[in-house]
């Protein structure tokens, strides 16, 4: 079954604390795909506030990341200002009926 669409774009600002990245989703996500379209600055995606770096996603200048999960949110940081567009498929589950991400790959 195909998702919901869901998109934001726009300048992501480097987070305050890192609870401060947070993007959340209305409903479960089915796919995620980010396109930073800044020409200098990378973008950080993780799942998890407490993400350390090694399971953190490095998004290039100019290139996607396309994940095939489900999810209620995700973290976007940054050092500067970087210009991206997010787009989601969402599912009919409500957010509050997922889990919490953790683990290998996410928390360790």
């Amino acid at each position: 079954v195909s998702g919901r669409p869901y998109c934001i774009s726009g300048p992501i600002s480097p987070p305050a604390s890192p609870g401060d990245a947070i993007q959340r989703f209305p409903t479960v996500t089915k796919q995620i795909v980010i396109l930073n379209r800044d020409a200098v600055d990378s973008l950080s995606v993780y799942f998890h506030v407490d993400s350390p770096v090694s399971c953190q996603y490095v998004i290039a200048p100019g290139q996607q990341q396309t994940f095939d999960m489900k999810c209620k949110e995700i973290y976007l940081s940054c050092s500067a200002d970087v210009d991206a567009t997010l787009y989601a498929s969402l599912t009919g589950i409500p957010a509050n009926r997922m889990y919490p991400l953790t683990g290998s790959g996410i928390t360790s």
